[in-house]
């Protein structure tokens, strides 16, 4: 059983991890447009996630962990489908992965907020 603690330690940690390398990545790979992008992108999941560590029952910040990491999975695949250069961008396969763990573990969490009890997934 996993207590409301544990998920938000899991989906928080999981988009800080996930801000680090969207900017590790424009070291690596180099500055093009869409790497400077996804790093802008990704330090807002750093403010996110120590956000939904901290302070669980905002609505308003569980709904932003849900959506955004939804567009950015989403611009993520269409990233490495067609803006990549002839050099693959693994980063990208990774924030495309912690984004599939981090969107429904938020929108479970939005849906139990208020609720004392956890229960498991």
């Amino acid at each position: 059983m996993a207590s409301k603690y544990q998920l938000r330690l899991l989906a928080g940690g999981l988009l800080i991890i996930s801000a680090c390398t969207h900017t590790i990545q424009v070291f690596v790979y180099g500055g093009v447009w869409h790497n400077i992008g996804a790093a802008v992108y990704g330090a807002m999941y750093l403010f996110f996630g120590i956000g939904l560590i901290r302070y669980l029952d905002k609505r308003g910040l569980v709904a932003l962990c849900v959506i955004l990491p939804l567009i950015g999975g989403v611009g993520g695949v269409i990233r490495f489908l067609f803006l990549h250069t002839h050099v693959a961008n693994y980063f990208i396969i990774l924030h495309v992965l912690i984004d599939i763990v981090v969107v429904p573990v938020s929108i479970y969490m939005y849906r139990n907020i208020g609720t004392s009890v956890a229960t498991t997934m």
